[in-house]
């Protein structure tokens, strides 16, 4: 019997055919989450056949959702969004990863400050060749929208009242959560964003 409520949901992006999405999954089924309970859902479309046959080898772990048509950001945020149950969300890039802990200590956070819409940690930009750390990044001072912890709501009201949703790229995504939104910061590099 699957559990109907999660402390946190984590919601893999997978906007492209990528060999990653395996390291992906394998950093969240890892987490040290003691106490607190967790789903890893993975969104991605059918012309991703290399990413459909790795889905394969973790249904146990995985949710999947598996659209017919090309996925763009904003379909797959909101089928994202729509599938999780967790009280708080994350959002990860298929070709990033997560360190050990990274939930825990987010999660832990939000739970202590209930004011807070979210929280972001510092993240290592990383060889996409092999995985080695090339420059931590402050997230105050580069943030990205991948590796924040938000709660749901937070992150549902903003996507739902979103003037232009259907052109939602990163950049627009980041701006939803301006100077307006509070997002804490753990000064901790627990998110690793792989390279171009």
């Amino acid at each position: 019997m699957m559990d109907t409520f999660h402390d946190i949901s984590v919601v893999v992006i997978s906007l492209e055919d990528t060999p990653f999405l395996e390291r992906c999954i394998r950093s969240c089924i890892t987490q040290t989450l003691p106490g607190f309970s967790s789903e890893i859902i993975v969104v991605t479309d059918k012309t991703q056949t290399y990413c459909c046959s790795v889905l394969n080898n973790y249904k146990q772990h995985v949710n999947e959702i598996i659209e017919t048509s090309k996925l763009t950001l904003s379909k797959a945020i909101d089928l994202g969004l729509r599938k999780a149950c967790g009280r708080f969300v994350m959002l990860i890039n298929v070709n990033d990863f997560l360190s050990d802990y990274a939930l825990l200590f987010q999660s832990v956070f939000l739970y202590d400050n209930q004011d807070f819409e979210g929280v972001r940690v510092d993240y290592w930009l990383v060889d996409k060749e092999n995985d080695r750390k090339l420059e931590r990044i402050n997230a105050t001072n580069k943030p990205v929208s991948y590796g924040v912890l938000f709660r749901k709501e937070s992150l549902v009201k903003k996507i739902l009242y979103h003037q232009s949703l259907e052109n939602l790229t990163e950049e627009t995504f980041q701006k939803m959560f301006g100077h307006e939104a509070k997002i804490g910061h753990l000064p901790i590099s627990f998110y690793r964003r792989q390279t171009s």
